[in-house]
């Protein structure tokens, strides 16, 4: 296979030898995610990854050189928080993953589930991913029961999330490899409690051999077709991650101190729990569904824009020129079928906003003119957010574990 050579690649015989550790101890490592591997060819020998093996090398030499000193305290080995990366890169094309292109993947038909597991591994995989339903904990479904539905669905989000970390407790999943198996039952987890917007009002657990995008629109009670399918898969795609949010930083903060992923994932939710990106999505939703017509809610956001100098859902200054993943978005929402009745033009009001002010939509709007040509629920555009960004979250709090330094900012004393 084109790129599998000796100077990017190494042995199971060198890559334990630079460890240190036994072959066992290295296939250990592949198996939560750390070091990633290749084949040579059709019957080649497995390669490992040098950079993967040379990280996880000075990871070891870094917890060395972190011992006890001749004074006889412990040197933590800290980082200042200039964060390297190899996830997602920012680019005038939109996040690219690994080195490729969200509206590609998006595009190409990239399953979340194959996205998901390359942002947490660097390996893409040419077969159809495919994850084992996950069961609400019997704790969770006892005070979902109890709060009746009264909540949104990322607090429901977190309510699950916690329960996760209380029993990582017991099942840590870094000493015992689970990582790559917690994340997957979080997104399993997130997907089923969209069914709190749903008709049945509670959680809805995946289905063996079901997509994510399809468990979603079972969830809400939407009416499940290829096309539907399709389009919410590739919304999940192209907001799997956007390089170092505020949520992203939080998790990495966790993750450097040791917390497990569904402690990580805690944070994250905490930071996004009143995060702009969620005001924006209520704000814009709620513009949109109750605008009269075009001109009413043209005149919405203009008074936004006089009172505070900001239109919910318009202008991202990463994007000055327009986010390359509206477009893609609003084609998705042209061609969704309709679940029930006819709807608004709701791409011709984002138009109209362009032409007025000259500021292009956003990411968050788009995605909710989409979820509503698809026949979601109010509230749905804010969950699949953070579904899809959930992702990348993950991808992140194992990244920096790897990274195997503590993130502590410098300050400057004002005093």
């Amino acid at each position: 296979m084109p790129g599998i050579d000796e100077v990017h690649y190494m042995t199971a015989e060198d890559a334990a030898k630079v460890l240190r550790v036994k072959k066992q101890t290295l296939y250990a490592y592949v198996s939560r995610g750390w070091i990633r591997r290749q084949r040579q060819g059709d019957d080649g020998p497995v390669m490992y990854l040098r950079e993967d093996v040379e990280r996880m090398g000075s990871r070891s030499r870094a917890r060395a050189e972190g011992g006890p000193s001749k004074g006889g305290s412990h040197q933590p080995h800290w980082s200042e928080p200039i964060i390297q990366t190899a996830i997602t890169e920012i680019t005038p094309r939109g996040p690219i993953y690994r080195g490729f292109a969200a509206v590609d993947l998006a595009a190409g038909g990239e399953r979340f589930e194959n996205l998901a597991e390359m942002l947490w591994t660097g390996v893409r995989s040419e077969e159809p991913e495919s994850w084992p339903p996950e069961p609400l904990p019997v704790l969770a479904a006892h005070l979902f029961r109890e709060l009746g539905g009264s909540m949104e669905p990322i607090q429901y989000f977190g309510v699950a999330v916690s329960l996760l970390a209380a029993a990582g407790d017991l099942r840590h999943d870094t000493r015992h490899g689970t990582t790559i198996a917690d994340a997957r039952a979080a997104l399993s987890l997130f997907a089923g409690c969209l069914g709190y917007l749903g008709p049945e009002a509670g959680f809805v657990m995946g289905r063996e051999g079901e997509t994510l995008a399809a468990h979603l629109l079972r969830a809400v009670g939407a009416q499940a077709n290829p096309v539907r399918e399709r389009a919410l898969n590739a919304a999940l795609v192209l907001l799997a991650d956007h390089h170092l949010t505020p949520q992203a930083v939080a998790v990495r903060l966790a993750a450097s101190s040791g917390a497990s992923l569904p402690h990580c994932l805690n944070a994250a939710l905490s930071v996004h729990s009143n995060s702009r990106s969620r005001r924006v999505y209520r704000r814009i939703e709620d513009l949109l569904l109750e605008a009269p017509d075009e001109a009413g809610f043209l005149a919405r956001i203009e008074e936004s824009l006089r009172s505070s100098g900001r239109a919910p859902g318009f202008f991202h200054r990463m994007y000055p020129q327009g986010d390359p993943r509206v477009a893609p978005l609003l084609s998705l929402a042209a061609g969704a079928q309709p679940t029930r009745g006819r709807r608004p033009d709701w791409i011709g009001y984002l138009a109209a906003v362009r032409a007025r002010t000259g500021m292009a939509p956003t990411a968050e709007a788009a995605l909710t003119v989409l979820c509503h040509g698809l026949g979601l629920p109010r509230r749905s555009p804010g969950a699949i957010y953070a579904l899809a960004r959930t992702a990348g979250w993950i991808a992140h709090a194992i990244e920096q574990r790897m990274a195997g330094v503590m993130l502590r900012p410098r300050a400057r004393y004002l005093g």
